[in-house]
């Protein structure tokens, strides 16, 4: 197996990694110029953002999405220039997919065995590749956003950088705060006997929660929009749900199922095995099948094409969930047991886990969101040379 990977890495990455663009270009040319899904929700938006070059903070606050201004300026700029056709917008879509890929191929390509094996992956991933992208959906701004920051702050170790490129991941979608989160978090623990550095790190991170912090007060103090007709992501409907939490565990070691399949035997044989058996109970309580049965804001229980899996399966799901769920859970207790030597696999794991709080108090669940958590999962897989490093740079 790993000559054939080694065959992968040996080819042109960026024609390889472009490939499955050309895919999402052709679903685009069987597209009508009329919008589709959930651009229905933001074309609209889109052509009022465009109505002037830079949008006025009352656009910002008349907003009806959820999400933030930028993803609606930059696509309601760029359409001004082409009368709105969907065509050239979704065209622009894919651009910025692949240019967010390229972001996660160069940071992976430092850290990683098998950095374009990796970047393919995740770019397959059908929510990514067949929705995400083909469409003008929010995510893939904010994902160039994230994974550029992620390079700046893995690769080149330059927090302002960093920090500006996630805080217009945060003006995008919200729920990117878990990366610089879990950043300032880490450097805070890697500078914990130097309070002059920590104080430093502290400040070079402190950008993207500015940049939030400026949102929420143009929005009345809510980290939505006042004007909102999507009631139902507001945290207003926020509730535990260990169903959504256990969904969560499982999904995710199926999309970072290359990282943890080839340490099965260390992972089934270690102490948090163990652990993550004791944890086992839940599923019995709390299966992750009808996802969203639990939710009283949200009418559709499947939460995307796993979940429908699942129930296709039928009995046969209760044999396959606990073989992924539990080395998947174990795996990354792992990453997350100490000693944290390692700044980079400690950010990558934080945001995991952080991820997983989000998914376990979000209002519904979807296979969609996960795209967030993949690059960093993904990251998690880090080589032996960068186990090295200890302290974090200011820069």
């Amino acid at each position: 197996m790993n000559n054939y990977l080694k065959l992968i890495e040996r080819q042109n990455s960026i024609l390889l990694l472009s490939l499955p663009f050309l895919l999402s270009t052709f679903v685009i040319l069987g597209l009508p110029d009329a919008p589709l899904k959930d651009e229905r929700f933001f074309f609209p938006l889109i052509q009022k953002f465009g109505e002037s070059y830079f949008p006025s903070l009352s656009d910002i606050r008349q907003m009806t999405q959820p999400q933030g201004p930028v993803y609606f300026a930059v696509f309601g700029f760029v359409g001004h220039f082409f009368d709105y056709s969907l065509l050239p917008l979704r065209l622009l879509n894919v651009f910025l997919g692949f240019l967010g890929v390229l972001f996660l191929y160069k940071t992976l390509s430092q850290h990683t065995q098998f950095p374009l094996c990796l970047s393919l992956w995740f770019t397959l991933n059908p929510y990514f590749l067949l929705l995400t992208t083909p469409y003008i959906y929010t995510d893939n701004l904010c994902m160039l956003f994230v994974l550029a920051g992620m390079y700046f702050f893995v690769v080149k170790e330059n927090r302002f950088a960093a920090g500006v490129l996630w805080g217009l991941a945060l003006w995008t979608r919200q729920v990117a705060i878990i990366v610089p989160l879990s950043a300032v978090i880490v450097d805070l623990y890697f500078t914990r006997t130097d309070r002059c550095q920590q104080f430093k790190v502290f400040l070079g991170n402190a950008l993207p929660f500015l940049a939030l912090l400026v949102l929420f007060v143009t929005w009345d103090f809510s980290l939505t929009p006042p004007n909102n007709v999507h009631n139902i992501n507001t945290v207003d409907t926020f509730r535990f749900s260990l169903r959504q939490l256990n969904y969560a565990i499982v999904l995710t070691g199926v999309y970072s199922a290359p990282i943890w399949l080839p340490k099965i035997r260390l992972i089934v044989g270690s102490r948090m095995f163990i652990l993550a058996s004791l944890c086992g109970f839940s599923l019995i309580t709390h299966f992750p099948r009808l996802v969203n049965q639990d939710s009283p804001f949200y009418s559709v229980w499947t939460a995307g094409y796993f979940d429908k899996f699942l129930l296709a399966i039928g009995n046969l799901a209760y044999v396959i969930v606990p073989i992924l769920w539990l080395p998947a859970l174990a795996y990354f207790l792992l990453c997350l047991r100490p000693p944290w030597t390692s700044r980079i696999q400690s950010f990558a794991i934080g945001v995991v886990f952080l991820f997983f709080a989000f998914e376990t108090v979000f209002t519904f669940a979807w296979d969609k969101y996960f795209i967030l958590v993949i690059p960093f999962a993904l990251l998690t897989q880090i080589s032996r040379r960068t186990c090295q490093e200890s302290t974090p740079s200011t820069k």
